[in-house]
């Protein structure tokens, strides 16, 4: 295969995965959230882990307390990420609940202004102010519908906050001295062990 073929068809599969996430989790209202959400990377962590045994295996010695404690958190953000998104669709709809956790890249913005200190040009916080203006018609209309509906909303809120988290603990924190393979398993290893407990 071609190689400058590749990372497209990367994107491809990521989108596609992503894109089909909600209406699966839709269709499988009968099942937990945690149990759904669950399963969504154990998979993965399973493909994952013997790359990580015989080629990464030695990084573990390498990592810092704090390397563990931030891909614990990050794993956990992202338990709970899952969680709450997940049982959004049991209340509003797949449109609205999807609309409204993507606003991750606002609270990352903020966070990333307070916390890093990072600027952002107008045309970013234009953006920004549009995404609120479009999540709050959204949130209106449900709630003229149902207080149900409204919860669900809310859940989704609470899903882009701590998919929020996860991010910045992931991007400024964790895998600053890990790689990426190593990161990624630790940390879909951190999130099972969440939903077990």
């Amino acid at each position: 295969m071609n190689k400058q073929i590749i990372p497209y068809l990367a994107i491809v599969i990521g989108v596609l995965s992503v894109s089909t996430t909600a209406v699966l989790v839709k269709l499988a209202d009968d099942v937990p959230s945690a149990v759904i959400a669950n399963y969504r990377l154990l998979f993965a962590s399973l493909i994952l882990l013997p790359y990580v045994w015989f080629k990464k295996r030695e990084e573990f010695k390498k990592l810092a307390a704090r390397d563990w404690l931030f891909t614990i958190l990050a794993g956990v953000s992202l338990a709970l990420h899952f969680i709450v998104w997940f049982e959004s669709f049991q209340y509003t709809s797949v449109a609205s609940s999807v609309v409204i956790v993507t606003l991750q890249p606002i609270f990352a913005f903020i966070g990333t202004y307070f916390f890093f200190q990072e600027r952002f040009s107008a045309g970013t916080v234009i953006s920004m102010l549009i995404a609120i203006f479009g999540s709050i018609i959204i949130a209106w209309g449900d709630f003229q519908l149902a207080n149900e509906a409204l919860y669900g909303d809310s859940l989704a809120f609470i899903g882009a906050i701590f998919i929020t988290f996860y991010f910045l603990l992931g991007a400024r924190g964790a895998n600053e001295n890990i790689c990426d393979e190593l990161y990624l398993y630790c940390l879909w290893h951190w999130r099972d062990f969440d939903y077990h407990i």
